[in-house]
C-alpha cells in the first residue's frame, strides 16, 4: 500500500492512504519503549530477489541500511540440523544443482541426527512436482486442491525428513502446518525463495529497525510528493456508482471520535490482510455485491505471535539468523 502511494503520488495523483492503526505501517509500525528499546514485530529479512525494495531504498537515498548477506542455522531439540550458506560466495551452477550441491553437505546426518543420508536424498523426489505443478491451469488446480502433506507423502519424502525439516520449515515460512497448506502454494514458495536461481535464498537484514531506517523516510517522501497518510481511520465501506459500478468514495471511521468520514475516490488499492479485508467486505454493501470479494470470506487466516526479550548482557550467536523447529508441536520460530 505504501509502495503504491509512493509511486502514484510521484505521478501527480491525489493520493490518500488510510490506516486503521494510529501508528501507521502494519508490521513495520514499531516504536521505542522508554525512548531507547526498539519494539518491532518480528525480524524481517530482505531476500536477494527483492529488487523492488532495494531499488526503492536507492530512490529514497538511504545509505547502507542493510547488512551483508548472512548465513543461517537450523536447530532442532537434537541440536544443529543444517546451515544455510551464502550462495553468492559459491561458484554459480545451474539452478537447483547449485542449491543441492552447496546445502546437502551441510546437513548433519550423523548418529545423533534425526536425519540419515537416505532421508536427505528423499528430498529429490519433489523435483517432478516442482517442475510440473504450474505447467498449465488444470495441473496447477490439481496441486492447489492437494495439501502439502499429501504431496510429500505421494512424492516419497521420508517421515523423518518431513517431521524434522520440511514441516518445521513451513511452520516458519508460511506459518501453518503442511496439512493446512495447498501443495501449489508450497511449491510456488519453494520455487520463489530457493529453487528458481542459486542466489535466491541469500538474505540480508536491516541495520536497525525497519521503521526508522526505511519506513519513516518512505512516509516523508510520500508526504513531500503531496500524498496524505492518515492513521486511526478504519475503512468501513466502499461506495460504488449504481450506473457503472465504479468506485465513488471510501467511508472510514475515525477511531478516536467514532465519526464516519467520506473520502471521494476514483480508484481504491487494498493492501490489507485477510482478516481486515473480510471485515471490510462484511460491512460494505458495495463490496459484498461483488463475487470476488464474497469469495474472500471463505479464506482462512492465521495468528502469529511475536515476543521481544531484552537481555542485560549481549549474547553472541554462531549465526545472525536461526530457525527453531520441533521444540513445540506445530510451532516454529526464528
Amino acid at each position: 500500500g505504501f509502495g503504491a502511494a509512493y509511486h502514484l503520488a510521484g505521478q501527480d495523483y491525489d493520493v490518500t492512504l488510510l490506516d486503521a492503526a494510529k501508528n501507521v505501517g502494519g508490521l513495520s509500525q514499531g516504536y521505542r519503549r522508554d525512548g531507547k528499546y526498539a519494539m518491532e514485530a518480528g525480524m524481517k529479512g530482505f531476500w536477494y530477489q527483492y529488487p523492488n525494495i532495494f531499488n526503492l531504498v536507492k530512490d529514497l537515498g538511504i545509505e547502507n541500511p542493510f547488512t551483508d548477506w548472512t548465513e543461517s542455522n537450523f536447530y532442532t531439540p537434537e541440536g544443529l540440523l543444517t546451515e544455510g550458506p551464502v550462495f553468492q560466495n559459491q561458484p554459480r551452477l545451474p539452478s537447483m544443482l547449485g542449491q543441492a550441491a552447496y546445502t546437502f553437505p551441510l546437513f548433519n546426518t550423523g548418529p545423533a541426527s534425526p536425519l540419515s543420508p537416505v532421508d536427505l536424498a528423499s528430498m529429490l523426489t519433489l523435483l517432478p512436482a516442482m517442475l510440473s505443478f504450474n505447467a498449465d491451469p488444470e495441473t496447477y488446480e490439481q496441486y492447489d486442491e492437494m495439501s502439502a502433506k499429501e504431496l510429500f507423502r505421494r512424492s516419497g519424502v521420508t517421515r523423518a525428513l518431513y517431521e524434522n525439516f520440511l514441516k518445521p520449515l513451513l511452520l516458519v515460512g508460511l506459518f501453518a502446518p503442511p496439512e493446512e497448506l495447498s501443495a501449489a502454494s508450497v511449491l510456488e514458495t519453494l520455487y520463489f525463495y530457493a529453487a528458481a536461481h542459486q542466489f535466491d535464498f541469500d538474505m540480508c537484514w536491516c541495520r536497525g529497525t525497519v521503521r526508522e531506517k526505511l519506513f519513516d523516510p518512505l512516509c516523508d517522501q510520500i508526504a513531500q510528493r503531496g500524498g496524505k497518510i492518515l492513521g486511526g481511520r478504519a475503512v468501513t465501506d466502499v461506495l460504488r456508482s449504481p450506473s457503472d459500478g465504479r468506485v465513488t468514495a471510501v467511508i472510514a471511521r475515525e477511531l478516536e471520535t467514532g465519526e464516519l468520514v467520506e473520502f471521494d475516490a476514483d480508484e481504491v488499492v487494498f493492501a490489507v490482510g485477510i482478516n481486515a479485508l473480510q471485515k471490510i467486505t462484511r460491512s460494505s454493501r458495495g463490496l459484498s455485491e461483488l463475487e470476488e470479494f464474497r469469495k474472500v470470506l471463505n479464506l482462512s487466516s492465521i495468528d502469529c505471535v511475536c515476543a521481544r526479550i531484552w537481555l542485560k548482557t549481549r549474547v553472541e550467536c554462531d549465526k545472525p539468523a536461526n530457525v527453531l523447529g520441533n521444540f513445540e508441536e506445530n510451532c516454529g520460530a526464528t
